[in-house]
């Protein structure tokens, strides 16, 4: 026999549930994004809190927290380029040059520490790989805009 349809209020309901776990689920990813991006902090306590984890990390010798560190880098190293990139189009005056400064610092950090796992070692030296072509690409066009040249 066929169930009895469910009410419009028990539809209503599961309705309202739903869009109220989609909010949910939409709020944590843009609060994780905006840890992962270090928005919410200053520039200079996100860096410090990555070259304090880098520290403990180099104590400890944890594979645990060196996997926490990469995936806190990485975006660093994206809004280090989209800091130039506004540079290089005339957004921005002046070349994002305190907050390389602290990516480099975190580079080599992150090149000092141990790296227990071939995995660990994979990702470091994929991420070292990536920040050094940024860091010869950012070197040659600021040169390039130094100098007046058109093409940046």
């Amino acid at each position: 026999m066929a169930e009895n349809p469910k009410s419009f209020l028990e539809r209503l309901r599961e309705r309202e549930d739903e869009e109220e776990a989609e909010a949910q689920k939409r709020a944590e990813e843009r609060e994780l994004a905006a840890r992962r991006a270090g928005s919410g902090m200053t520039k200079a306590s996100a860096t410090a809190g990555i070259l304090e984890d880098a520290r403990a990390i180099q104590e400890s010798g944890s594979s645990e927290k060196l996997h926490e560190l990469l995936e806190r880098v990485e975006p660093l190293i994206g809004q280090v380029h989209q800091l130039y990139n506004q540079y290089f189009t005339g957004v921005e005056r002046a070349p994002p040059i305190e907050r390389r400064k602290q990516l480099d610092q975190a580079m080599q950090m992150l090149n000092l520490l141990p790296k227990p796992t071939p995995t660990l070692r994979f990702k470091c030296s994929t991420l070292q790989t990536r920040y050094m072509s940024f860091v010869e690409q950012w070197d040659r066009r600021t040169r390039v805009a130094e100098a007046g040249k058109r093409r940046l």
